[in-house]
């Protein structure tokens, strides 16, 4: 963010000593009024809020009392003590303990016997002009700005921080001397804060050199410390995890030490918009720092980033003429405007230099905005960043002005009676389907002008991403817009992919200070298909479902891949309910996640049942009755888990099915017949367990299928026909077992499919459709066979399908 304009400084440096000298002449004294003068005002009217306090010390305030009055009695009422008393004056200075209202205690002790008044512990400076060599020579930026009549008012102060966020800072500088706090090195972890590119201290000269010290310059805020945040290199690059570390550590610095009042300057940026960055904004801003930054220096009006996040007091570069320098980036996102051609301030080894740029510009609003804050405490970022825009001196029109933004910086005017902030905030909560759905990250969220039904939308306000979630810092699928203008608003949301739109139904209210909380849902554009026949199959990665009838190396219809949104990790099994949303057993992340009827590419599940609560711990077979009351085998607790319908979240079973008694050995497959009947194939037992409707607890089995005389070696996928008749897949001898209706015990299957013109290999999943045909998944060879009904022996399927299947599980029909 900068441009370098060096120059070669020779001649000789003038030191203007002033000497104020005052006469006074008949009753022209001070506090005497001559004739024609109003007397002199009595103490002001004490505010409602300690925010309408002039500058004061925190936790202190003076109580005058009647002579004779016990002031360590008066000072014990209030919770105070007494740290000093003037007898003769007849007062005493109390501390109070931090956290109470200063305006309500001097209230208290305002009503209290003995008492004559109680008022803060003002603070009071000198009017003094930094004897500063260089600053009547050389600077213009402080004068342009108006810091000098600003300093007979603050200075700044110790709680007044300016974190420069840059470079580095030379920590040898004596411009700095005792007021470098320490600070953190983001490009290498652990190593030193010192400047090696010249550029932050630079910019930390113009916020906050030591002034009126007999040397150099004088920063905006001389009186204010500095923290050093080294996120750039010695080349003066850096990485958006150096910015994020750096935005972070002044937030958590802010976070830890309540009574600091940071500002964050960042005199870099890029054209990138990194969500990462933008939740540490966000961040930083709800842990009261106050973030400005450079516009850029393209001279256009584009956006760049960290200024064009919410929140960010943007900061454009003038000239000595009041005119918006040739490099100054503008736009509608612009706070404010400052000095920022040949600027002269603080470079490496004690030197001095002359540099351009809005990176010289974001400095004089950094230690402007540590002035307010010195003297208003309490006033947060975004009343700040309001009282310096509305105390600007206007160019280029009464109003805001793109080319300008709101305005000169004005330090005088800024440190002047709070002025009422027309700012608050909006969060929008973005979900998918529902208002009550999954929350949808990497959103994009625009705040637009509000119109009566928020359709014919034309005025965008602002424009960010809803986060997600850790490791920054905002809340998952929420959208942040910080330092909105009180007003009417709509809201709209999109996301790119998968593809989807949303919109706020009615027009919301944002009130100064307030924060107004909305809600988007999405939905998918197009429409999901209304059309949910089809063959559903669990991939290793995916969910695919194929057209009824397919054949061949056909692709499917709709695929579910496994990414960040769907959360499909190591699906196993599918199951859909009588409404048609899809129930996939995840055992990469052990839940059952659940989609809307007819969902398909990048979209999130509606509902998600996993946590601790569930017991969901390795979830292979899924099946649903016909009330939707979902079963999952569980195959590592032996244990059938039993969901009510809409189950969503960190749930409880309803029921549990589980223990030595119910024979359940690495349940795997799960399917249940018109009656409500369990049946369960257990992989490691070699047996089928059957348990009667509403079966819980450690009960045994109501019949069991097991033996030699089965053939049942390695049991995975289980089915029914329309008689009862029972299919089961085989894994290690590739067959499929059919066993008639009612089988029990060590009883041979009715029939059995197997051999080399089967095509079955590692056959796993089976499901049969309403004719009786028969669907097997083959793990290995990534094929489905189907097979007419009543096939039995080495007979080849009747169809194969194999395109776009990867080591397919479980498989579903509807």
């Amino acid at each position: 963010m900068k441009r370098k304009l060096q120059r070669a400084l020779s001649g000789v440096f003038l030191l203007s000593l002033v000497l104020l000298a005052g006469c006074s002449s008949g009753s022209g004294l001070v506090g005497v009024p001559g004739p024609g003068q109003a007397p002199p005002p009595g103490p002001p009217l004490l505010p409602a809020t300690d925010a309408g306090l002039a500058e004061h010390v925190p936790a202190q305030i003076i109580i005058g009392f009647v002579p004779k009055t016990d002031a360590r009695k008066i000072a014990t009422a209030v919770n105070g003590t007494v740290l000093r008393e003037l007898r003769e004056l007849n007062a005493a200075l109390v501390a109070l303990p931090q956290g109470p209202s200063l305006v309500d205690t001097i209230r208290k002790a305002q009503a209290m016997s003995g008492v004559t008044y109680a008022e803060p512990n003002y603070v009071y400076r000198a009017f003094v002009d930094p004897n500063d060599p260089f600053f009547s020579t050389k600077q213009w930026g402080p004068q342009k700005i108006n810091a000098p009549a600003a300093w007979g008012v603050t200075a700044g102060n110790a709680n007044s921080v300016v974190a420069v966020v840059d470079t580095g800072v030379s920590s040898t500088d004596p411009e700095f001397g005792g007021k470098m706090l320490i600070g953190t090195n983001c490009v290498a972890p652990g190593g030193v804060t010192d400047d090696d590119n010249g550029h932050g201290t630079h910019v930390a000269g113009i916020a906050a050199a030591i002034g009126d010290n007999g040397i150099g310059i004088a920063g905006i805020a001389w009186a204010a410390r500095i923290l050093p945040i080294k996120v750039l290199d010695a080349s003066g690059s850096g990485t958006s995890a150096d910015v994020a570390c750096g935005i972070e550590f002044g937030a958590n610095f802010a976070a830890s030490n309540p009574m600091i009042r940071l500002v964050e300057n960042l005199s870099l940026g890029s054209f990138a918009y990194a969500q990462l960055i933008k939740d540490a904004v966000d961040s930083a801003l709800q842990s009261n720092v106050l973030i400005v930054a450079a516009a850029g220096n393209d001279g256009k009006a584009t956006v760049q980033f960290p200024a064009g996040y919410p929140g960010v007091m943007a900061v454009g570069a003038t000239t000595p003429a009041n005119e918006r320098a040739t490099f100054s980036t503008y736009g509608s996102h612009l706070s404010v405007v400052a000095p920022g051609v040949d600027i002269y301030s603080t470079f490496l080894s004690g030197t001095f230099k002359y540099l351009s740029g809005t990176s010289m510009a974001a400095p004089h609003v950094s230690g402007t905005a540590a002035l307010v804050r010195a003297l208003h405490a309490v006033l947060s970022p975004a009343q700040v960043r309001s009282q310096i825009e509305q105390t600007a001196t206007r160019l280029g029109g009464s109003g805001f002005n793109p080319q300008f933004g709101w305005g000169l910086v004005n330090a005088a005017a800024a440190v002047g009676t709070p002025v009422a902030s027309n700012y608050g905030n909006v969060q929008v909560s973005v979900t998918a389907y529902t208002t009550t759905g999954p929350s949808v990250p990497g959103a994009d969220v625009i705040l637009w002008v509000g119109t009566s039904s928020c359709s014919g939308l034309t005025q965008v306000v602002q424009t960010t991403q809803t986060s997600s979630g850790p490791p920054g810092a905002g809340t998952a699928g929420v959208a942040v817009f910080n330092a909105v203008p009180a007003g009417s608003y709509c809201a709209t949301a999109a996301l790119a992919s998968p593809s989807g739109k949303g919109a706020t139904a009615l027009p919301f209210a944002v009130t100064a200070g307030g924060t107004a909380n909305t809600t988007e849902t999405i939905l998918p554009v197009p429409p999901f298909s209304p059309d949910i026949s089809g063959l559903y199959v669990a991939n290793s990665s995916s969910i695919t479902v194929y057209a009824p009838g397919a054949s061949g190396n056909v692709a499917p219809i709709r695929t579910l891949p496994s990414t960040f949104n769907t959360k499909i990790n190591g699906p196993v099994a599918v199951a859909l309910d009588s409404a048609g949303y899809i129930y996939v057993a995840a055992a990469g992340n052990p839940s059952i996640l659940v989609f809307p009827p007819g969902a398909s590419g990048n979209w999130f599940p509606a509902r998600t049942i996993g946590g601790t609560s569930t017991r969901i711990n390795s979830p292979t077979g899924v099946a649903l009755d016909s009330a939707d009351n979902l079963f999952v085998a569980d195959f590592n607790t032996n244990s059938i888990l039993v969901f009510p319908p809409g189950a969503n979240g960190n749930v409880a079973p309803a029921r549990t099915i589980g223990g030595v008694s119910t024979g359940l050995n690495s349940p795997t497959g799960v399917a249940l017949d018109s009656a409500g009947n369990l049946y369960v194939t257990n992989r490691n037992g070699a047996s089928i367990t059957v348990y009667p409707p509403a079966a819980t607890g450690n009960m045994p089995p109501a019949r069991t299928i097991s033996g030699t005389n089965t053939e049942l070696t390695f049991p995975l996928g289980v089915a029914l026909d329309g008689t009862g008749n029972l299919y089961v897949t085989n894994l290690v001898v590739n067959s499929i077992l059919v066993f008639p209706a009612g089988a029990t015990d060590n009883v041979p299957p009715l029939r059995t499919i197997s051999g080399t013109n089967t095509g079955l290999s590692s056959p796993t999943g089976v499901v049969l459709d309403n004719a009786g045909n028969l669907y097997v998944t083959n793990n290995n060879v990534n094929s489905i066979t189907v097979y007419p009904p009543g096939a039995s022996g080495n007979v080849p399927p009747s169809r194969t399908i194999s395109g776009g299947l990867v080591e397919p599980s479980f498989i579903y029909l509807r």
